[in-house]
Formats: C-alpha cells, structure tokens, sequence
C-alpha cells in the first residue's frame, strides 16, 4: 500500500487513537458505534481497510463491517422501530435474525446487525451473545440479572441479562472465580461442564471456553480430556498471587509469553535473515517454556507451519550450515552461481528442508549469499559484495541472467509498490494510461508475478490503478496520490 505522509497519518489515525487495540470478545452496542464513526472517519479520509486493520491489529474483515457506508442501517432500524410501536413485536418477545431482516429489507447482514445495534443503543432491544435481540422498555428497563422472553416459536425461555459495561466472558471468569475462592467449587473438585455453564449464563459454549483459558494458563484449572475441568488442589494459593478482586481482569502472563512480547504480529510479509533469527530464538525460547506450537501460533496470529519453520529444536542446523559455508569456500558452488533448490540440499545432506531453511538464513547474515525472492539463492562473497542495482548469475542451465539486487529491510513487493507510485507522480505512467503486464514487472524486479499481484492490490483498493490482469492508471491518480499523502 501507498505509505502516508506524516500529516496523512496523524489525519487518519487521529479519529483511531483512542479506540483499543482488538481482542476478538464481542462489543456493547455503545462501543460498536464508537468504533463504527471512528473507522467510517478514518475510512472517508482515505485509509484503507488494511491500514486501519494494521493500525487497531485487526483482521481486514472485522474492520469492512464497522464501516457506515450505506444508510440502510437506518432505515431498517425505522422499520423495525415501527413494527415494535404497533405491537408487531411484542415486549420481550425475541426479534428475528440478522440473515431474516436482511432478507426481508433487501440487504445485507452487515446492516441488519447495524440497525439492530442502533435499536439497543435507544434502549428498544438488548442483545444476547449467540441468543438473539429482545425487545425491551427504555423507560422501564428489566430489573434483576434473569429476563424471562418469548422465543419465536412462542414458548417462554429465561436470559440472563447481560451486564454493562462488561462482556459474557469477564462475567463468567469473575463467577467462576469467585466460586472457588468461596468454596463452591472446592480445590480439587470437578467444576459443571461448559454445555451446563452456557445454559446458566444463557451463552453459547465456544464463550466458556474462552472465559475459562485464563485460568486454565495460570493452572486454576485442569482440562483432562473425556473427564471434565477440575480445581487445583492448590487454587486458592495461586490465585492469591494477583488482587483477587482483579484476578477476571488481569490474566497471570505465563513465561513463554514473555519471550514472544517483544516480536511483531504475523503480517505475512517476507521477512529478512535478521528477523528470520529473531523469530527463531524467541518462538524457541517459548517452547522450551513448555508453549505448544498452536499457543505460539494463536499469540502471534500466524499459522502453525509459520511457528514449525522457526522453531529451532533441531541439531543438524550448524553441521548443515557448516558444510554449506565449506563448499562454498572450496568453490564446490562458484561465486554468482544459484545453490541448488532446498529440497535437493536436503535430500544430499540427509536433513529436513526446515533444516536447510535455517541454515541458509545463517549464511545470508554472514554475507556468504543473497536470496532474491521466488528466484533462488545466490553464491556472494562478504569481502566484495555486489555493487549497482543489478547482478549477473549463472543460473542452473549455465546461462547468465540479469537479476534486481534486493533492497536490505524492505519486501519486495514494498519495492514495486513505491516504484509503480513513483512512475505514475513523475508522469512515467501517464493518466489513463495501461502500465506493464505483471509477466513485464516480475521480470523488471526479477520476482514472481504473484508478488506484483499483491503490490499492486493495494493500489487498486484505493482506485489509483483500475482493472485486473492489465490495469490503468485513473485519470485523477495524481490527485488520490496526494490526498493519501503520496509515495513512500
């Protein structure tokens, strides 16, 4: 994506600053609509879905849904306002559903969901996690945590009231806590099973289970598989640690955590030698914290092969990197020659690919090779490195071959996005004009087209470049270019 100036940022950013950082638990109605004018703001000044994702630590996903951009949410609360005037919907009787007012109105979930947040937040409906919306009284708001409504199909059912502020999973860690601690659940017992919580605290299951992780990584409860959850014999101790009245807010922070703090969320971006290292010795550290590769995966919010590549629990690394570097060194592999492929290093030295991986990470930060991205790897020399923008390599055919030396810190597909900008300012790529193939790009910047593809994506996004396989600059691309703050 196009980088910001320093005053787009603070333009943008300014409307997200003082909304928190995502977490996936699930938002009041007055909190949905904090977020929805501060992202909509920030949307209309030019941000796009990804740099607000990235700025909150979002998925793209939950983002699109906070925007306002159809004033359908309106009207479809007006209509379901009426209906709950005339009596359509009764007091405490249980609204349809996202998908059936979607469908009725003629539009989208997304805002049907608005609408029926616009509802709760005047105080004509409460909203139940997984349960559905109610309709309620604004000047006679329900007393006692326990509601008694009519389900659609006509039959009675009982919902506990949601608490405000607060979100179903603090209020069942805090009762579960405050269980134990009073001897209700006594150490060492085995506490109701998460199908009996749901139904008491009138949620789903996948919300207990989220409730009671916390206290499961501080070791307050044990999961033992086709048995139950069961208290530490020595609960109460543990959870003395920390202020009791606190203890549902602030999670005990396990070790292997700590190693992994300090590391960037998973971006999918290529990353460097240095950060591959990086990676390397904290996901490892969090291992030997006795972390499993899915806990590491789901603190980093990347995928678990992610993790599995960077975790160094494997000996063969410096005897495969050692015998890389003396062939290298003997002239087994000549200078400005591409190594073999991974797979057929592994295969010779009798290793696994992830092996090979790490080893080769450790010769490019020793300045014995360079890696161009979906290209292979190529024989350099820490004493005379390549001078220019370009390279000639003898490829595995035995022909010589021009190829783009890679910029240090910086993804390749961050080098064609600046440099495409930089063509469409300077008029190199005119207005209205096509711009080069992608086959055309990946061969200028020696990559694979699927990089162009996704450096260019962001371009499309904000409507500086316009269609697929060969798109055209738009005829005001210059103007988008500077009310987004320009090239990088």
């Amino acid at each position: 994506m196009p980088d910001t100036s320093t005053t787009s940022i603070l333009s943008w950013q300014a409307d997200l600053k003082d909304l928190p950082r995502y977490t996936g638990r699930r938002l009041t109605a007055s909190e949905w609509t904090t977020h929805r004018s501060a992202i909509t703001a920030a949307s209309r000044k030019g941000a796009t879905l990804r740099e607000i994702a990235t700025f909150l630590g979002a998925p793209p996903a939950s983002v699109h849904r906070y925007i306002d951009r159809d004033p359908q949410a309106i009207t479809v609360e007006t209509m379901l306002r009426a209906r709950i005037d005339d009596g359509t919907y009764p007091l405490h009787s249980q609204l349809p559903t996202q998908k059936e007012i979607a469908k009725e109105a003629g539009t989208s979930p997304q805002i049907a969901d608005l609408a029926l947040d616009l509802l709760a937040e005047a105080g004509l409906a409460t909203r139940f996690p997984g349960l559905g919306a109610v309709v309620t009284d604004p000047d006679k708001p329900p007393q006692g945590p326990i509601l008694t409504v009519r389900t659609r199909s006509g039959k009675p059912a009982t919902r506990t009231f949601p608490p405000t502020p607060g979100n179903a999973t603090d209020r069942v860690r805090a009762t579960v806590t405050r269980r134990i601690q009073d001897g209700t659940y006594p150490e060492g017992s085995r506490i109701p099973c998460h199908d009996d919580l749901a139904k008491e605290f009138a949620t789903q299951t996948v919300v207990i289970t989220a409730a009671l992780k916390p206290l499961r990584l501080r070791r307050v409860l044990k999961t033992i598989r086709s048995k139950g959850t069961y208290v530490h014999p020595e609960a109460r101790t543990l959870l003395q640690h920390e202020d009791p009245a606190r203890a549902d807010r602030q999670p005990f922070t396990p070790a292997w955590q700590a190693s992994l703090q300090d590391l960037p969320r998973y971006t999918r971006r290529h990353l460097t030698a240095s950060e591959h290292t990086a990676y390397r010795t904290a996901i490892t550290a969090a291992y030997d914290h006795s972390a499993t590769q899915d806990q590491i995966a789901q603190f980093l919010g990347a995928p678990v092969r992610f993790v599995v590549r960077h975790l160094d629990n494997t000996p063969e690394v410096p005897e495969a990197e050692a015998t890389l570097r003396t062939r290298i060194v003997e002239g087994t592999y000549p200078m400005h020659t591409l190594l073999p492929k991974k797979a057929e290093l592994a295969r010779d030295l009798g290793v696994r690919v992830q092996t090979i991986e790490i080893a080769l990470d450790l010769l490019i930060e020793a300045g014995l090779i360079l890696r161009f991205i979906g290209l292979g790897t190529v024989v350099t020399g820490p004493d005379s490195p390549p001078q220019g923008t370009y390279v000639m390599v003898r490829d595995r055919s035995g022909e010589w071959v021009k190829r783009r030396i890679p910029i240090p810190n910086g993804g390749i597909t961050r080098q064609i996005r600046t440099a495409v900008t930089r063509r469409i300012e300077d008029g190199t790529y005119r207005e209205g004009s096509r711009i080069p193939t992608q086959a055309v790009i990946a061969e200028e910047f020696a990559t694979q087209k699927v990089c162009v593809s996704v450096a260019l994506k962001p371009l499309k996004v904000s409507n500086i470049l316009v269609g697929c396989a060969r798109p055209y600059v738009h005829h005001m691309a210059r103007t988008l270019l500077r009310q987004q703050g320009g090239s990088a």
